[in-house]
């Protein structure tokens, strides 16, 4: 699970950033630790900053009020602690604590808020902002993923990465009518399926939320996962 979590952090950089032009490596890797009773990720005086705020983790629900979105995980998932997502975005747990998520997404380009893990399955589900542009303003979701498709298969063109197969399609989200980004890709002899959304509630930034698993699974299970809260 260490290594396929390395590549689908990796991916969701790629394509979050693709449509901008930009890119970036994967984050230093860590292994989630069993937090049944997590209470983490209570916001600081420092993590809000121009609309921006990171969600908050009780139990193995994760809630975020910026997005308007709560994430409820059945047994069997865990989510990372505050400790480890400092290390997923390259901080230590001292300096994450005093960096506003403008500030981190400043200095490396995104920002991981949750990862979650299922410890029997191999799934994950993870959630990292980005800075918004003018252009994505005014681009669709699908047209922005329509855009992302080449500068995504160029990058890893020579990487030992196979991309089998690149789609746009149209699914629901929260109650919400969205296009869905897939693809499925082969690594190190692992097949991935990936499914990510977009969810652009502040004009600043953009919440890219990512669904993976090996082999071929439905996504509507940990689409299901997800609520809309007012």
């Amino acid at each position: 699970m260490k290594k396929i979590l390395v590549v689908v952090l990796a991916l969701c950089l790629i394509l979050g950033l693709a449509a901008c032009g930009g890119g970036g490596n994967a984050p230093a890797n860590t292994t989630p630790a069993d937090n049944t009773a997590n209470t983490n990720t209570t916001p600081d005086p420092g993590s809000k900053s121009g609309g921006i705020t990171r969600g908050e983790v009780n139990g193995n629900t994760y809630t975020n009020e910026m997005l308007k979105i709560r994430c409820d995980l059945p047994s069997g998932w865990i989510i990372y602690n505050d400790d480890q997502i400092a290390v997923l975005n390259n901080y230590t747990k001292e300096k994450f604590k005093d960096t506003s998520v403008a500030d981190a997404i400043e200095q490396t380009g995104q920002y991981i808020d949750f990862c979650a893990a299922s410890n029997s399955s191999g799934n994950t589900i993870n959630l990292l902002f980005q800075k918004n542009s003018t252009v994505l303003k005014l681009m669709s979701d699908k047209q922005i993923f329509e855009a992302m498709e080449s500068s995504f298969k160029e990058q890893f063109k020579n990487s030992g990465i196979t991309i089998n197969d690149y789609k746009i399609v149209d699914g629901e989200f929260c109650g919400e009518a969205k296009s869905i980004l897939h693809i499925n890709i082969t690594t190190n002899g692992t097949t991935l399926e990936e499914y990510q959304i977009w969810v652009r509630p502040d004009e600043d930034y953009i919440g890219i939320i990512t669904f993976t698993f090996p082999g071929s699974n439905d996504p509507n299970e940990m689409l299901g996962y997800f609520s809309k809260i007012k």
